[in-house]
């Protein structure tokens, strides 16, 4: 087939050339709707979670227990990257702990504040996975008392030794929930 000049000219192995104006063009667009919908207090969801995770603990949290809280890795590169735009845009304070600025809670708007007692227990309950939630209900069923590693395991149905169980030890002593290596005590913000 013959094609004429006008033809090569807009189209090279099958995919259309737009040019480097209309590329250009584009891209603007693009950074022009990010930028209003960051100054009219578009939060990306991951910086929603990462907002209200702080505002519910007013005295900041680790890197690690940010991810934790709201179900990131803490490695992560969609992590790091909402973490460092809400540093950038100066709605989180830089360094350890992280904590939420005023203008963080200002952009965050409305949200829920962690409740208190056994309430907390109960919101952490539903919250948790099941080698956390199972370990986190033999801890306080025992509570003010602490328990030996071997007995929180036997309770809560798992090998005191076993990888998982231990791993759900040290997510719960990460968030707080409970303390002790040697004998397990629940937080005592979880009662009262």
């Amino acid at each position: 087939a013959d094609h004429g000049a006008d033809d090569n000219d807009r189209i090279s192995h099958g995919v259309p050339d737009f040019g480097l104006e209309s590329v250009v063009f584009f891209l603007l667009q693009v950074k022009i709707v990010k930028h209003a919908f960051q100054r009219a207090g578009g939060l990306a969801g991951g910086e929603r979670k990462i907002l209200t995770a702080l505002a519910q603990y007013p005295a900041g949290r680790t890197v690690q227990q940010v991810a934790i809280l709201t179900g990131y890795a803490v490695g992560g590169g969609g992590f790091r990257n909402y973490l460092g735009a809400l540093r950038s845009r100066g709605l989180v304070e830089p360094g350890t702990p992280i904590r939420i600025t005023e203008d963080g809670l200002s952009q965050l708007g409305e949200w829920t504040p962690l409740p208190t007692g056994r309430a907390l227990l109960d919101h952490w309950l539903g919250q948790l996975g099941k080698a956390e939630r199972l370990i986190l209900e033999a801890v306080a069923g025992a509570y003010p008392d602490a328990l030996s590693v071997e007995g929180v395991a036997t309770r809560a149905g798992y090998e005191a030794g076993g990888g998982g169980f231990r791993d759900a030890r040290g997510r719960l002593r990460t968030l707080e929930l409970i303390s002790g290596r040697g004998e397990v005590r629940a937080s005592a913000l979880l009662f009262g």
